[in-house]
């Protein structure tokens, strides 16, 4: 959520206060600026690259090739759960010595079986207008697992739920959402700091908005956020109280469940399907349901949701025989290789492999996938600091 007002030169000295300080070799996930919200940077990349402001919503008018088209951005809901994840919870204070925050508990599902990430995502139909209800249930399931939030709090824990009401009053009626919500939700990379043994590491109420907040009711993206900044004025139990009370929770990049958008698709009903991945052991292949260390003392892991049977070496090696576009050469230049600056190769080809059961990621198994993957390979990065290698043993995949 972002305040309507903001200026385009306001949201550009925020980024470029950002940017400062990203200069240390050093820099590990998460780190950066405390005082630049993610809110911001989506804002800045919305206006600066197609004109669109803070006060676009789902429900504006597409583009004639969009209409009539499902769009799933994914996101993940981060859900430690009473008694299994004992080291973490969800942070939403955690200053001065002051710590409020939450654990998930299941009315349908063994606290053991609750994985500590939830595939979740936004649905709608593009181009229908301002009166559109999501298509798809924000969880797999319309009762998302009968999870329920606990704020342990002074004079016994406060449970609050259940979560899918929160989502319905804030999700259903998509066409209303702010596009810039839905955007920095389903992009917050560095969300995972509000996943912390909160014993550990104190966090500032400016730094919880890496990740996005949102409250049941209209402009919910906003309101999340106004709650996280207006925690530090009030007691812990108002805190809790305040938060249960509105279903205020934090959701985050769909990179913790799913940095590929297959999984979405797939659960959906799709069964052909065009990706763009940037290395193909980042598939939901087998072997593939594991746990992504970040190496940090204070966060936490990701999460690998297998939903094909197919080993991932297999897949690569059925990607070794891909065709490959050969560059065309350019006038005045005698090697086509060094004419190219960033880009290195695109190729391209069809995997066809079969599903595996996932409760959470709410795919059914036996189904028959045509994965077509069209890979770009560039010396380009998208982001201003080293990420692990997803994939390789030193990236600490366990």
């Amino acid at each position: 959520g972002l305040a309507s007002g903001t200026s385009a030169g306001a949201l550009l000295n925020a980024v470029a206060k950002m940017e400062s300080l990203h200069g240390a070799s050093s820099c590990q996930v998460p780190c950066t600026a405390e005082d630049v919200p993610w809110s911001l940077v989506n804002a800045v990349i919305l206006l600066s690259t197609a004109d669109l402001p803070p006060t676009a919503t789902l429900g504006d008018p597409v583009n004639s090739w969009a209409k009539s088209k499902w769009w799933l951005p994914s996101v993940s809901v981060a859900t430690p759960a009473v008694h299994n994840h004992r080291d973490f919870h969800v942070t939403v204070l955690n200053e001065n010595g002051t710590n409020v925050s939450y654990q998930v508990k299941s009315r349908k599902h063994a606290n053991a079986d609750i994985p500590l990430y939830t595939p979740a995502k936004f649905s709608i139909n593009l181009g229908h207008g301002a009166h559109n209800q999501a298509p798809l249930p924000f969880c797999a399931t319309a009762d998302c697992f009968g999870y329920r939030l606990e704020y342990p709090v002074s004079g016994g824990a406060l449970l609050w739920g259940p979560l899918w009401e929160g989502y319905d009053s804030a999700f259903s009626s998509v066409s209303q959402l702010s596009l810039l919500g839905v955007a920095s939700a389903s992009s917050a990379f560095l969300g995972l700091v509000v996943l912390q043994r909160p014993e550990t590491c104190e966090t500032s109420a400016t730094r919880l908005l890496q990740s996005a907040w949102f409250t049941s009711g209209n402009d919910s993206f906003l309101e999340g956020t106004n709650k996280i900044l207006a925690s530090t004025t009030l007691s812990p139990r108002e805190v809790a109280e305040t938060f249960a009370h509105t279903s205020t929770q934090a959701i985050m990049d769909g990179a913790f469940t799913d940095n590929t958008g297959i999984l979405q698709a797939v659960a959906a009903g799709a069964t052909d399907v065009t990706i763009y991945p940037g290395d193909v052991r980042r598939l939901l292949v087998a072997g593939g349901n594991r746990t992504l260390n970040w190496h940090d003392p204070c966060f936490t892991k990701g999460i690998f949701f297998e939903i094909f049977r197919t080993p991932w070496q297999n897949i690569e090696a059925e990607v070794k025989s891909f065709k490959c576009l050969q560059k065309p050469s350019i006038k005045g230049k005698d090697d086509p290789a060094k004419a190219y600056v960033y880009l290195s190769s695109i190729c391209f080809g069809t995997v066809t492999t079969t599903t595996v059961e996932n409760t959470f990621a709410g795919v059914e198994g036996g189904n028959e996938v045509k994965l077509h993957i069209v890979i770009v390979q560039s010396t380009l990065d998208s982001l201003p600091f080293p990420v692990p290698d997803f994939t390789s043993g030193q990236a600490g995949l366990d």
